[in-house]
């Protein structure tokens, strides 16, 4: 005969099992969804003779402790918790997870009660006791239990409040407030107390309702039995009551349970169906009818009745199989549950007798809140049928999965096939699917939809698939599309688009990185497509790379197909940079090209496509296409965007800050999106004057150099700059005179520096003229001109000064920089003897663009400098 029995889905498949306990260890015996296969023994551990010979001192418990989605065995030992992990056809050798936990002293759970709860929301489930001065926990590692903590100091047997016996004042875990994280709920003499679960401990307890206690005449757990469920489907956990009248429900707002009131005149010790003890005569609570209430199921002595709950109360019972209680040789030894057995989703009662193992199917009448059919106004229907992913035709189960994601085989309905009225009107397409690899992320972002779902079409032969990502941020996007036909095409393969996916941060435009308060746009950034004609012909590849910009909108749309076609499709959009309203199409430019004129290289293109999301300096296409992999000599079809904020800036004038360069291969095509700055590099200030200058420098303070080019065209390119700036860098100030006085035989005030031109890399101010002393007579050097910024120039340095026989002379101070696209400000002449003594001249602006002939405006934006 069985000693004990557990019923837990072993092997994955959505089905509950049979897992018996005897002397040398476990065994299962695996459900078929129609009936029970043979028994086999599972583990050589936690058998009745191996330190588990009384359930009431040494509980097991056999469920899922890993998060891999198969149920494994946990038993409380005498020196600690010990676990087999099921491999799906057994289970592993017994390991000690912790040493605490355990029963060394012989105690029985009903004293001390041990469980299991994923108290801190990770998906693993933790060892939650409750000893005589509090409650501790033992958190999950998915291999081992870490220590011991304590969590509060109540609900245990010596607290303020106690809880001697789980039998008289239960102690249980359930979400109580819908946060995700079980909480304490414990039954005091006095009312139903709460200790909230933070995460890391139970706040302290809280009396949210006077009654269900021992002064309420519940007086034991077998006489008066207590349970929590969603009795009124509003995802919360609700108190129901059985006393010897009848059923009691106190519902759960959240925040504290309302009145309790009476629901049902059954299911009580003194009810006319009498149920006098939990033990004899047990009463679950469990969805039995898919409405998400759930409802009360009762092992009477004639057999099982059942009371639907409707959300304020529950029906008058019925039976609704005659068996399982008291007449049919079930006592209270006898095992009696609840549990899918076929995998439809709803309970079945499962019973044990010493003559064999009895199970009762419930039968399901429909599956709830679907679509079954869709009537047109013409009078056709389509019909939609639905299936569990139980059934093994319908749906394979995934591999792979490592935590904390795993794979799912759960009773979950999905569309089964769909009928629907094709294009004649007189006749029907039916469509069949099928499904794999349902996944989940159990450390909280929950369903991670299927790797795959299969299409077939028995009226045409033709068969579709679509398999998707399952990684965040993807999760749900199409990676491969394939369209076959069996007997046709290569191998019975039409079609297979395969995707490729990038992602943006909008709100700077770089690439996607997890930190708190982040917005994320995934996007498809080239899907290619190879396809076969039915005779088995293979057809021209078809690539299309997109580019987005921070709004989402698509702003350059590239098709290249392998016999040398390609389109390149340019869209400018407005966008609302305050609201962030739907960006505009206000401009869309399209260029194709066959790719075999002018001798290229038709069949063959290059695609390269970059977007600039950091600052940087002297950008070359060719040279960034060359690092992509470009050989040269392939025409190159190039999409470059930079991205809004970002700065193309040059380190010298001599070298544009953009620069296309020239001699690309026939048949390329270059595109640039500009919605950053491409900025020439400031001029440097002149030097000022001095005496005994050197080679190139005077007496009059020296000219500001110009500044550089930003943007340089030598090919033909589309350029769209619609809210991106171009500008030449400003012109470095000229340098202030010097001034001399007595023919060279006094002292001599040295000019100013200019200031640098504006620029990202702005060349510095001028240096100072240097003062010349040949009298015993005190003169100063001018001042450094100061260099320029992004978008303004710098000053220029202040003139030197100097005395003689009691007068002050002056030199000239520096012109200031110039700013984008300007020219330098001339320095200032010798105020002391303007007429011999001149400032240098400013230098000339940077050009924001040269080679305009070559380029085709789609948005000119802001141009700074000559063009």
């Amino acid at each position: 005969s069985l000693v004990t029995s557990f019923l837990a889905d072993v092997n994955g498949d959505g089905k509950a099992d049979f897992i018996a306990q005897q002397a040398d260890g476990l065994y299962a015996s695996l459900s078929t969804g129609s009936s029970v296969g043979a028994q086999t023994k599972w583990a050589g551990f936690f058998g009745t003779t191996q330190g588990f010979s009384s359930l009431t001192n040494n509980p097991i418990s056999i469920i899922d402790i890993n998060g891999d989605g198969l149920a494994d065995a946990v038993g409380f030992g005498y020196d600690g918790v010990y676990v087999a992990l099921s491999t799906g056809n057994g289970f592993g050798g017994g390991a000690r997870w912790t040493s605490d936990f355990g029963n060394s002293s012989n105690v029985s759970v009903d004293a001390f009660v041990r469980t299991l709860a994923d108290v801190n929301g990770d998906g693993l489930l933790d060892v939650v006791g409750f000893k005589s001065d509090g409650v501790y926990v033992a958190l999950n590692a998915g291999s081992g239990f870490g220590a011991s903590q304590k969590w509060s100091s109540e609900f245990g047997t010596a607290s303020a409040i106690a809880y001697p016996t789980y039998s008289v004042n239960p102690r249980m875990m359930q979400d109580i407030n819908g946060d995700g994280l079980p909480d304490v709920v414990g039954f005091a003499n006095g009312g139903v107390y709460v200790g909230l679960n933070t995460g890391s401990g139970f706040s302290p307890a809280v009396l949210w309702l006077a009654d269900f206690g021992v002064n309420a005449g519940y007086t034991n757990m077998d006489s008066a039995p207590r349970a929590m469920a969603d009795v009124n489907g509003d995802g919360l956990p609700d108190l129901v009551g059985f006393k010897s009248d009848g059923t009691y429900v106190a519902l759960n707002t959240g925040t504290g349970f309302q009145a309790t009131s009476k629901w049902l005149v059954d299911f009580g010790a003194s009810t006319p169906i009498a149920y006098s003890t939990q033990s004899g005569y047990p009463r679950q609570l469990a969805d039995v009818n898919g409405d998400g209430k759930a409802d009360i199921v009762g092992f009477s002595a004639g057999g099982v009745y059942v009371a639907l709950s409707t959300g304020t109360g529950y029906s008058t019972s019925s039976q609704w199989v005659a068996g399982f209680g008291a007449s049919a040789g079930y006592t209270a030894s006898n095992l009696r549950q609840l549990a899918d057995m076929d995998g439809d989703g709803f309970p079945d009662i499962v019973g044990a007798l010493s003559s064999g193992t009895s199970v009762a199917k419930t039968n399901r009448t429909g599956t709830a809140d679907v679509i079954g059919s869709i009537a047109q106004g013409t009078g056709l229907m389509t019909t939609v049928t639905y299936g569990p992913l139980t059934n093994s035709s319908l749906y394979t189960k995934g591999t792979g999965a490592v935590y904390p994601q795993v794979e799912l085989m759960p009773p979950l309905y999905v569309v089964t096939s769909a009928k629907l009225p094709n294009a004649l009107s007189a006749n029907y397409t039916t469509y069949n699917y099928q499904y794999g690899g349902l996944r989940s992320d159990l450390s909280g972002r929950g369903l991670l939809g299927f790797n795959a779902v299969k299409v077939s079409q028995p009226d045409t032969g033709l068969i579709s698939w679509t398999r998707y990502r399952q990684d965040w941020p993807y999760i749900g996007l199409p990676m491969q599309a394939e369209q076959s036909l069996p007997g046709a095409g290569s191998n019975g393969l039409l079609k297979r688009t395969t995707n490729t996916y990038g992602c943006l941060l909008p709100q700077s435009g770089g690439s996607c990185s997890v930190a708190p308060g982040n917005s994320y746009f995934p996007y498809l950034s080239q899907s290619v497509e190879t396809g076969w004609d039915t005779n088995g012909a293979a057809l021209p590849q078809a690539t299309t790379t997109n580019t987005f910009d921070t709004y989402g909108n698509a702003t350059q749309v590239a098709i290249v197909t392998g016999d040398g076609f390609s389109k390149n499709t340019t869209n400018v959009y407005s966008n609302d940079t305050t609201k962030w309203l739907l960006g505009r199409l206000i401009q869309a430019q399209v260029m194709s090209s066959n790719g075999g004129s002018g001798g290229g290289s038709a069949g063959t293109v290059f695609v390269f496509s970059q977007t600039l999301t950091a600052n940087t300096f002297n950008y070359n296409i060719r040279n960034a296409a060359a690092s992509a992999g470009w050989d040269q000599s392939t025409p190159l079809q190039a999409s470059i965007t930079v991205a809004p904020g970002v700065i193309i800036g040059s380190r010298s004038t001599l070298i544009p800050a953009f620069d296309t360069d020239a001699n690309f291969p026939a048949g390329s095509s270059l595109t640039l999106v500009n919605n950053g700055s491409i900025l020439g590099a400031g001029g440097q200030g002149g030097s000022g004057g001095a005496w005994n200058p050197p080679a190139n420098s005077t007496w009059t303070g020296n000219a500001g150099q110009a500044g550089g080019l930003a943007l340089r065209s030598s090919t033909p390119i589309s350029i769209t700059n619609g809210s991106g700036t171009i500008g030449g860098g400003g012109g470095g100030g000229g340098a202030g005179a010097m001034m001399m006085c007595c023919w060279g035989t006094s002292t001599t005030g040295g000019g100013g520096g200019g200031g640098g031109g504006s620029g990202p890399m702005s060349q510095g101010g001028g240096a100072p003229g240097i003062s010349k002393t040949f009298l015993p007579l005190l003169g100063t050097q001018g001042q450094d001109g100061n260099p320029g910024s992004v978008n303004a120039g710098g000053m220029g340095g202040a003139g030197g000064t100097g005395s003689v026989y009691g007068s002050t002379m002056y030199a000239g101070a520096g012109g200031s920089g110039g700013s984008l696209g300007n020219a330098g400000n001339a320095g200032q002449a010798a105020p002391s003897n303007p007429s011999y003594f001149f400032g240098g001249s400013g230098g000339s602006p940077g050009a924001a663009v040269v080679g305009n002939a070559n380029i085709t405006w789609t948005a000119t934006g802001t141009r700074l400098g000559p063009i």
